[in-house]
């Protein structure tokens, strides 16, 4: 495996890691989105259902790119066979 593809890995790995303070919630909007889920809860007086769905959402995300990255490193492991 050369140096360039256990980069590609670990920085991949690195993002996809479930970390609310981590880049994957900074690069989903995870502020944002609690923000506009508590502006919602205090208009309906419900706070739950848009906590639900953002909490659907994230988890959405991170198990597209969970997926990815291992099609990813799948591809560069049979690359490496070659």
């Amino acid at each position: 495996m050369s140096r360039f593809d256990s980069l590609i890995i670990g920085e991949v790995a690195r993002d996809t890691n479930v970390d609310y303070d981590g880049t994957t919630v900074q690069a989903i909007g995870g502020a944002e989105m609690l923000y506009y889920a508590s502006t919602i809860g205090g208009r309906t007086f419900d706070y739950m259902p848009p906590l639900i769905g953002i909490a659907v959402m994230y988890l959405s995300v991170v198990i597209i790119f969970t997926w990815l990255q291992g099609r990813l490193e799948r591809r560069l492991r049979e690359s490496d066979r070659r």
